[in-house]
């Protein structure tokens, strides 16, 4: 899809009921916003996530919050100083073996061209194990179709 959306110049804008995702697929674009990274709140995504994936409510919400919301602003706070860990060779390591991993997965796919399979399942396991694997390494849980079904 990014691809598409690359080749006719779109960006996508996606309304949540309290905030606002941009979807850039312009090279272009991209760049501008690494340039200007400061600009951006990643404050009230770690906010979202804490309240409605992982549960988190009262006074814990109002420490993840943004200071313009209200918060403390510890959300935003863990986005910075997560920020540079994420970036260089350590990402670079954790992405060549993703590469690796899908490509196994994908060799595996091709080899078998008459297998009919479902979509949405192959790329979830694809996408779950490469990412895990470059992660937890050759203990990998996420390689057990269980742990893979409970967390999807």
């Amino acid at each position: 899809m990014s691809d598409i959306l690359s080749i006719i110049g779109l960006t996508l804008l996606v309304a949540f009921l309290t905030s606002v995702v941009y979807i850039i697929a312009s090279p272009e674009l991209v760049s501008a916003v690494r340039r200007s990274r400061n600009a951006m709140s990643f404050g009230p995504l770690f906010a979202n996530v804490a309240e409605n994936g992982g549960g988190i409510n009262g006074r814990g919400m109002q420490l993840l919050r943004d200071k313009e919301y209200g918060g403390q602003g510890v959300g935003q706070q863990t986005a910075d100083s997560m920020h540079p860990a994420l970036l260089g060779s350590g990402l670079d390591q954790m992405n060549g073996k993703m590469i690796a991993v899908l490509k196994t997965i994908i060799d595996e796919l091709a080899s078998q061209p008459d297998n009919v399979v479902d979509l949405y399942e192959w790329c979830s396991h694809a996408v779950t194990v490469a990412s895990t694997d470059a992660v937890y390494g050759p203990l990998n849980p996420y390689r057990s179709e269980s742990n893979r079904r409970a967390f999807w």
